[in-house]
């Protein structure tokens, strides 16, 4: 007994010298930022906790951001709170679509298909033919379509397929090379929807317009864009346009548009697409209405076009030029020769006259006197401004027949 007390004493005095126990931790308590961890699986080991250096309370996460008010469809979220810009307005004059114009006119567009019988002899008794595709446009209900010149040029058959897919043999009714401009005329009378003819001479640079045609196939292809210049008069094309008064513009244009109609808001025709710039995208030229109305009335009549000639040959000024034939400035188109027994030849005009006017119209290059004269009917008298040796003075010219 006495042996066993001295052991619980020892017991009792070995415990009593040993440190005190570290204080049990606490367990983290559920609070801001806090999310208690999942219960392990059997098959799961914790991950390791990083110990933190002491002193130093747990970062408390951060709070989760409000919800968003919902967007709605092409809509972007305000950023920083600032409220929503008002909706895009269109310019005052531009239209918020050209739907409507295009649905009042794409029935007068039609599409062209023709087949030409080779030039070559050796490949025309192989049977080799050759097809272009192009574009026209109604312009009254007998049936007449008006087109580009060089797209039926040569043609044995020509085809015209409607907006509603109709197809019909067409009679090819007169071309006028000079101008790049035809007329044919299919049978069809019921069902066709001419599309009225506007002024090109009103049309304003800037104007937005919409062209229909079939390039490369693709029939009833619409695009749009704006007139970017008029008289566009120094161009040169492989289908003539020798008299040609081009309006400039940047709605797209491709192989198989030609002849196809310029729209303005209107809904009429102020242009022919017939050629484009091949080095630069978005410069296309379209004959104007009112010089093709000229041609079409001619066509239609004769089947070919008479244009007026004044038998000169002309050159332009430069400020040499000018200066020597004491001229204010390099307006006007100069006489180089005059061919001998021609209107002018008649009508004494010489050479090195400078022409500035035709009927009051100023000329300021070779190329307006050019599409002048080209444009009037021949047998008529006009009277021509002219400046020989530094004097004004006005010459009356019956004008004639341009040789073919």
């Amino acid at each position: 007994m006495r042996n066993l007390v001295f052991a619980l004493l020892a017991l009792l005095t070995l415990s009593a010298c040993l440190p005190d126990p570290a204080p049990p931790s606490r367990p983290p308590q559920a609070g801001r930022g806090y999310r208690p961890p999942p219960p392990a699986s059997s098959g799961q080991v914790p991950r390791r906790q990083q110990p933190q250096a002491p002193g130093k309370s747990p970062v408390a996460a951060a709070p989760a951001p409000p919800d968003l008010p919902p967007v709605k469809l092409g809509q972007a979220p305000s950023p920083f709170g600032a409220k929503q810009s008002a909706p895009v307005v269109p310019i005052p004059g531009a239209p918020g679509s050209f739907a409507d114009i295009v649905q009042q006119v794409e029935q007068g567009v039609v599409s062209l298909y023709t087949t030409q019988v080779a030039d070559d002899p050796v490949a025309a008794m192989r049977g080799e033919v050759g097809s272009s595709l192009g574009t026209g446009f109604i312009v009254d209900d007998q049936g007449y379509i008006l087109t580009n010149f060089h797209v039926v040029e040569g043609a044995s058959d020509v085809r015209v397929k409607l907006h509603d897919n109709r197809e019909f043999q067409a009679t090819l009714v007169g071309g006028d090379p000079a101008t790049d401009l035809a007329l044919v005329r299919i049978s069809a009378f019921e069902g066709i929807r001419p599309i009225p003819l506007g002024d090109s001479d009103s049309a304003r640079v800037g104007d937005w317009v919409v062209a229909i045609g079939n390039p490369f196939g693709l029939s009833a292809s619409v695009t749009a864009g704006i007139i970017s210049a008029k008289q566009r008069r120094d161009v040169v094309t492989g289908g003539g346009n020798i008299f040609a008064d081009f309006l400039q513009t940047d709605t797209s244009i491709n192989p198989g548009n030609s002849g196809g109609p310029l729209i303005n808001m209107a809904g009429q025709v102020v242009g022919i697409n017939t050629a484009i710039n091949a080095k630069g995208q978005g410069i296309g030229f379209s004959i104007p209405i009112n010089l093709a109305k000229k041609i079409a009335t001619q066509l239609q009549s004769s089947g070919h076009v008479e244009h007026a000639w004044l038998g000169v040959q002309l050159a332009d000024l430069d400020p040499n030029l000018a200066m020597q034939l004491r001229l204010p400035e390099p307006k006007g188109a100069v006489v180089a020769n005059v061919v001998l027994g021609g209107p002018a030849d008649a009508s004494s005009v010489q050479r090195l006259d400078v022409v500035t006017s035709f009927e009051g119209r100023p000329i300021e290059c070779s190329a307006d006197l050019r599409i002048e004269t080209g444009t009037s009917k021949p047998g008529t008298t006009v009277n021509l401004g002219i400046v020989r040796d530094g004097s004004p003075m006005s010459v009356a010219v019956t004008l004639g027949s341009r040789p073919r």
